[in-house]
């Protein structure tokens, strides 16, 4: 009965990942609604664990996993301490890091078969869900951004797209489950929630969430789909973006974007990459620190006029972000640990689709990554850590002939 606590708990804990907007003050310190759930978890999870069963499920964690994520977290303490702004740096370290890296792990230990496991992506889909629904009331009433995109209640309609993306993969999961085994009702409830996630990336006008998610999905599905299956992708995935592309033809973030205006967001991108560069160039080894892009992205404005952006806290580049704030050991450490998970997955791919689904995820989150940054925030970095916990999963649990 413990156990089926502690699993409930965490399900219910993916389920409410946006609720770490709702910030406060506990003790004095700063956190949010996410992390307090995080800890009662963990509470739970030590109250009814013994040290020998953590110690063995650490044992069996593969070598090459633990060292990547020892060296990013090692390679973000020596920036923050190398730097100014230490208490943003450890907000960041706990916020983005520890707290969701042991609840990972808690994630870990206790779930055990393939069926937890679906539990847990479908929790984060109802998630994915709810916040489509609610920000589609949004649109209806026409709270939108001054360019009339989609953002709801986050910063920005891209911090909305990031969230949704690993919804609108896992839909394809649930949808082809629901189709094959399910009955009529189900298949309608899943095709409606799965049509309100990608109603609500449409809206939000994100060309390089969408981008990077068809091309994940085609990649993804070359390996793991026969030739003709993969050639009926390819062909909805085509007819998808031509429908995006004459939706958008005639609007001026389409149109400054393929007549590569000086206002347009890949231009504005150029010169950030064209900053980090200059940062890195100073900082190589260790970076500036976690949090502190924007003041020393600031700092450089005299060398760089005029500015296309002013509100930049991360460089718009995945790679260049852990660089920068994890210094030359962080940006290791993550690159080491997508190469050794798309290394395990590629000969796993076709044993199950939840093995599709978690390749899918890591390749959107790469390729996206050259454009944008889908992990420096806080629900971005939670849903990341999760799947890494899946992955692992799957790898000592699930597939023992590894």
């Amino acid at each position: 009965m413990q156990y089926l606590n502690q699993k409930n708990l965490i399900y219910f804990t993916i389920l409410l990942t946006p609720l770490y907007l709702i910030r406060f003050e506990l003790f004095n310190l700063p956190t949010n609604l996410l992390e307090v759930f995080i800890v009662l978890n963990l509470c739970l999870w030590f109250s009814v664990s013994n040290t020998k069963k953590i110690k063995t499920n650490l044992q069996q964690l593969p070598w090459p996993l633990v060292l990547s994520i020892s060296l990013i977290l090692l390679g973000i303490l020596l920036s923050i301490f190398t730097n100014n702004a230490i208490l943003i740096g450890l907000g960041i370290l706990k916020g983005w890091f520890i707290l969701p890296l042991l609840f990972a792990y808690l994630l870990y230990t206790t779930l055990e078969h393939k069926t937890d496991l679906a539990r847990a992506f479908l929790s984060l889909y109802f998630s994915v869900s709810l916040v489509a629904l609610l920000s589609l009331f949004y649109k209806i009433f026409n709270f939108v951004t001054f360019d009339n995109r989609l953002s709801a209640f986050y910063l920005s309609p891209n911090h909305l797209a990031m969230y949704l993306a690993p919804g609108a993969l896992l839909g394809f999961y649930f949808l082809a489950k629901a189709f094959r085994e399910s009955s009529l009702l189900l298949k309608g409830l899943t095709s409606l929630s799965f049509a309100i996630i990608l109603l609500a990336l449409f809206y939000t006008y994100s060309y390089a969430t969408l981008a990077a998610l068809c091309l994940s999905l085609l990649l993804t599905y070359f390996f793991y789909f026969s030739k003709k299956q993969f050639f009926l992708l390819l062909v909805i995935t085509t007819g998808f973006l031509l429908l995006f592309t004459l939706f958008q033809f005639n609007t001026p973030k389409f149109s400054s974007l393929i007549h590569f205006s000086e206002r347009s967001s890949l231009a504005s991108r150029f010169m950030i990459w064209k900053v980090s560069e200059k940062l890195l160039h100073e900082r190589p080894l260790t970076g500036i620190g976690p949090g502190n892009f924007q003041t020393n992205y600031l700092a450089l404005q005299p060398l760089f006029p005029p500015y296309l952006e002013w509100a930049v806290p991360q460089p718009h580049n995945l790679f260049l972000a852990f660089w920068l704030q994890a210094g030359l050991l962080g940006l290791f450490g993550f690159s080491w640990l997508l190469f050794f998970i798309f290394y395990a997955l590629l000969k796993k791919i076709k044993k199950t689709p939840l093995a599709g689904v978690l390749f899918s995820f890591f390749l959107y989150v790469a390729l996206h990554g050259l454009i944008d940054t889908p992990f420096w925030k806080n629900d971005l970095a939670f849903v990341f850590w999760i799947f890494v916990a899946i992955f692992g999963l799957y790898k000592i649990k699930i597939f023992k002939d590894n």
